[in-house]
């Protein structure tokens, strides 16, 4: 039993966050969150992706405060993923996907941006060995 209630109050946080999400952004009030207010979701999102990984029972990661810019085009891919039924909009029963979809994707940036520095950082010390 204790799984079964554990299940629904994670449904029931979900369901707030989606709440949250679209009386925040969805400023026309249609029920959908048009491309230009999925735009502003997910940049609000990148610039702080703990803050959705805690609100959504996720915890943090190793990578927190590696900064990253997602491009149009990691946007548009979100979008595409997320939209299931292609009509152009992100619905209440696609949103968490396009959370979730972005937060994977920021997570690899920070991996790798984290991956970048640090063989940067090695070959810097490298070379400061074979000068002195």
């Amino acid at each position: 039993g204790r799984s079964l209630a554990r299940r629904y109050n994670a449904y029931l946080d979900s369901q707030n966050t989606i709440s949250r999400v679209y009386g925040q952004y969805d400023e026309d009030g249609s029920g959908c969150l048009e491309r230009e207010e999925v735009v502003a979701l997910l940049q609000s999102i990148a610039e702080d992706p703990d803050k959705m990984r805690i609100e959504l029972g996720m915890g943090t990661q190793p990578y927190a405060g590696v900064k990253v810019e997602p491009s149009e085009a990691d946007l548009l891919t979100v979008l595409d993923t997320a939209d299931v039924d292609k009509d152009g909009n992100i619905s209440r029963e696609e949103v968490l996907g396009a959370i979730g979809t972005w937060l994977q994707l920021i997570y690899q940036m920070q991996r790798d941006e984290w991956t970048r520095k640090i063989q940067e950082k090695k070959r810097r010390r490298s070379a400061m060995c074979r000068i002195a």
